[in-house]
């Protein structure tokens, strides 16, 4: 894959990084002893200059929480590099180049600021007959390639089936793929049959995120991890969890579904005489999608959101609707109800909202009762949930107190409500495909004012 950079950027790129060379200093650290310890609660800003070198890699110094704050050589004399506003300035170069539209899909920022400091490492003393840009660039293409990479996904049975939302294909890891990548367990160790036990408990039968890129390693795992996370949150728009505050959805990518345990441990006279352990939440974990079931799915509009977060040149309104999904999809992870009130009041204020400056609770219910509300009793009943719900939602922002049993049918009522809202709005997309957010309002203010 040739990558070429506009003239005037590769010429700031280059200035850029010949100033770099100038940024050069002696090791700081070099002759400084390890501290034993790192206070805990102290940030990595606020650490004293002792007390930065807590983990060391060859040629990069980091803090005591593993964030890289420093790049050395030896240049035959000792040992000189990037630090303080030297390695800042190394880290912004790397972004700004990884943010050109050349690189953006191809190349990650830490490739980027790997290869800039090594160019730096053969330039300081000797400079050669290549430029920053152009070392980086041949670099990159010798790592860009196209990789087939998996996202496994907690908790989501597909039967066989496959489901496409965006760029990403949901597909089961099945046990023959197992198979030939673990081998033959008759002829493992004992730990190797627990490992190998251990990850076919975690992947066999279960989806994966499934994409196809080109790019080098770094960035096309950066690139399969935003996708597949998009895809998941509007795959999740369609789960049941979106109407019972009390319940909780698993799927996620895999490490991040935040199935919580207890531990416990009954003492008797300074003995340990229980200890007992189990999942908070014992209802089923599983999300189960034959193929009836997906196309259910995209008949009630999943093809539609996956060609939206497909689309590259979407209107206003277009990617404030997208951006309000992938926010509303938060509160089905959530396990407390009043969590799951402000992610969705976060999402639907941010689509439905003209500004910030709108008074929220009155023009929410207004604007929600537009879209959903087909008859005058049920724009009231909205309108009613709506002034109860801002009452529960500035009773916890307000006063920390957090949603009662005695008050889960408001928020209930509201999720519905919600979900029925957005929708609608989908619905309006796929209707008009080039609708712009003034239009979007000025339909809506029509809607209101024919009550």
């Amino acid at each position: 894959m040739k990558l070429t950079l506009h003239p005037d950027a590769a010429k700031n790129y280059n200035e850029k990084a010949e100033s770099l060379i100038r940024d050069l200093v002696p090791d700081p650290y070099a002759n400084r002893p390890r501290p034993q310890n790192i206070e805990p609660g102290i940030f990595a800003e606020e650490l004293p200059r002792r007390a930065i070198i807590d983990l060391q890699v060859p040629d990069s110094y980091m803090d005591g929480f593993g964030k890289e704050i420093g790049k050395y050589f030896n240049d035959g004399s000792g040992n000189v590099g990037l630090f303080d506003d030297g390695y800042r300035n190394l880290v912004r170069l790397a972004e700004s180049m990884q943010n050109n539209r050349v690189l953006r899909d191809a190349v990650s920022s830490e490739l980027l600021k790997d290869l800039i400091f090594n160019w730096i490492k053969a330039n300081h003393s000797q400079p050669s007959q290549s430029s920053m840009t152009e070392f980086v660039l041949a670099e990159c293409e010798n790592q860009i390639n196209e990789f087939e990479l998996w996202i496994p996904v907690s908790n989501l049975l597909l039967f066989g089936s496959e489901v496409t939302v965006g760029r990403v294909t949901f597909k089961t890891v099945t046990k023959n793929m197992l198979d030939a990548y673990l081998g033959d367990m008759a002829e493992m160790s004992s730990e190797a049959r627990i490992g190998s036990k251990r990850i076919r408990s975690e992947l066999q039968g279960y989806a994966a995120a499934a994409m196809n890129v080109i790019a080098e390693p770094r960035r096309a795992y950066e690139i399969v991890y935003e996708e597949a996370e998009k895809a998941l949150s509007l795959l999740r728009f369609y789960s049941p969890v979106n109407f019972d505050p009390t319940r909780v959805c698993y799927v996620s990518i895999l490490g991040e579904q935040h199935m919580d345990s207890f531990h416990r441990l009954q003492i008797q006279n300074g003995k340990i005489m229980n200890y007992s352990t189990g999942l908070v939440d014992w209802s089923s974990p599983y999300w189960q999608l034959d193929q009836s079931y997906i196309d259910d799915l995209k008949r009630s509009g999943l093809n539609v959101l996956s060609d939206l977060l497909m689309k590259r040149d979407r209107t206003d309104f277009q990617q404030k609707l997208l951006d309000a999904l992938l926010q509303y999809s938060k509160n089905c992870l959530s396990r407390d109800a009043s969590d799951k009130l402000v992610n969705i009041l976060v999402a639907l204020e941010s689509v439905i909202l003209k500004d910030e400056n709108e008074p929220l609770g009155k023009n929410i219910g207004e604007r929600m009762a537009a879209l959903i509300g087909s008859t005058v009793d049920e724009r009231k009943r909205i309108l009613s949930n709506i002034a109860k719900t801002y009452s529960l939602r500035s009773s916890f922002v307000h006063h920390g107190k957090r949603i009662s049993v005695d008050e889960l049918q408001t928020l209930k009522d509201f999720m519905m409500n919600a979900w029925r809202s957005l929708g609608s709005l989908i619905d309006l997309h796929y209707k008009n495909p080039t609708l712009t957010k003034d239009q979007f309002f000025a339909d809506l203010e029509e809607r209101r004012l024919s009550y």
